[in-house]
This record gives structure tokens, sequence and C-alpha cells, in this order.
């Protein structure tokens, strides 16, 4: 009987663990959020991919959009582009 508890234990915490990301999606999805605003930056982002864009919520909420991959430490990134970056407040 011992490993049936093992299982139910792995069980609730399983359970658990989707209930609390249900809760933090509504939390995100309740704000309210100008999708299309959104989406307009993310545009932007496809047209110029080194665009960083970080957007703070009126609750101070912040967002940070980047296509760029991190860059390395070292001499290899003194020709590449600068990224650019847009700050929406």
């Amino acid at each position: 009987m011992f490993g049936h508890d093992k299982y139910y234990k792995e069980a609730m915490e399983q359970a658990k663990k989707r209930r609390e990301e249900e809760k933090m999606k509504e939390r995100l999805l309740s704000r309210d959020m100008d999708y299309a605003f959104l989406e307009e930056l993310v545009q932007k982002m496809n047209e110029n991919p080194l665009l960083r864009i970080k957007v703070t919520l009126n609750d101070g909420t912040t967002i940070d959009l980047n296509t760029a991959p991190k860059k390395k430490a070292g001499f290899d990134n003194i020709l590449e582009p600068h990224e650019d970056f847009l700050e929406v407040r």
C-alpha cells in the first residue's frame, strides 16, 4: 500500500501545480492590455530583429520582448550591429 501513497502524493502535487498555473494565466489575461498595440510592437521586432522592447504596465508589470540571441563574452561581437531599444510606459 505504501507505493500507492507515493503516486497519490505525486498526483496531488501535479494537480496543485496545474491549478497555480491556471490562476497565473487568468491573472495575465484579465489585465487590461491592448493586444492590438502589442501585436504592432511584435511586428516592429519582425522588421528589425535587433530591436528589444520593454513594456511597463500601469501596475508595474514589465514585459521584455527580444528576438536577438544573447551575446557571448569576448571580442567576436565588436563588428556586430548594435541592438535598438524601445521602451513603452
